[in-house]
């Protein structure tokens, strides 16, 4: 058992310290607009989480799923997530998808949380989906907007290419909520998102978008009156296009 463990701030905490980190995680995570807003596109009871990390989502998911599957490419992580986020419900597992031989149609659902830009080669993940999914099944994707107010602000105000070289001269300066990060190889929109998911052979269900309102709208306007949830979904609709995340949920034909 490691003495000390280590998380994405690059700090090391003792076990007891990391238990505290992985509660605070949590509470986070029930709280996030993005994960709100995935979970209540989940369907069915049995749910692979592929690229589950310390197993955060994979948790909560446990709470309504009563099968969880939940894959991680970092032995390290999926280690963690064994000693701090396990639940009879979740069978956790290290390794690389194409090599575990899941079987056909296995999963009423598979949630793919802030991945998708990270891979070489979405195409080849989209084919495995589909072959894994149940007729009817659903794929629930999370990926940072690549024209969210973030990155509109970005463009102005980095305009020359002389000030954008210099802001991505190390990946402290990337903001972490955005699809500018050093270590994301695509940055997607939804059209082309879901044009991508539909010509790989997904039929469309639902999108919304999530994370950071601009500006700290929706805070300031509660604390100073201005508006409430009313006035919000007035404004979701006009803002929703240039929120921080898009969160995507296709379905697996049910004749394939």
């Amino acid at each position: 058992m490691a003495d000390y463990y280590s998380y994405n701030d690059g700090k090391k905490y003792t076990r007891l310290e990391f238990e505290q980190l992985v509660a605070q995680l949590l509470n986070q995570a029930r709280n996030d607009s993005r994960i709100l807003t995935a979970l209540k596109m989940v369907e069915g009871k049995k749910v692979l989480d592929l690229g589950c990390h310390i197993g955060i989502f994979s948790n909560i998911l446990a709470e309504n799923a009563k099968d969880v599957v939940a894959i991680d490419s970092l032995q390290e992580e999926i280690e963690k997530a064994r000693i701090f986020n396990q639940r009879a419900e979740i069978d956790y597992k290290y390794g690389d998808i194409f090599e575990m031989n899941l079987a056909d149609n296995e999963f009423d659902s598979i949630v793919f949380l802030e991945v998708l830009e990270h891979v070489s080669e979405p195409e080849r993940f989209l084919k495995e989906f589909l072959r894994i999914l149940k007729p009817g099944g659903s794929l629930i994707i999370s990926t940072p907007n690549a024209l969210s107010y973030i990155n509109i602000l970005y463009n102005l105000f980095f305009f020359s290419k002389k000030k954008r070289l210099r802001h991505i001269d190390s990946l402290s300066s990337e903001h972490r909520n955005t699809g500018t990060q050093l270590d994301h190889i695509y940055s997607w929109d939804f059209r082309t998102l879901l044009r991508y998911l539909l010509r790989s052979g997904f039929e469309y269900s639902d999108h919304h978008f999530a994370g950071a309102y601009p500006f700290g709208i929706r805070i300031a306007g509660r604390r100073l009156n201005i508006f409430g949830r009313k006035e919000m979904r007035f404004l979701l609709p006009i803002l929703g296009p240039y929120l921080t995340t898009i969160v995507v949920k296709v379905k697996k034909p049910c004749d394939v």
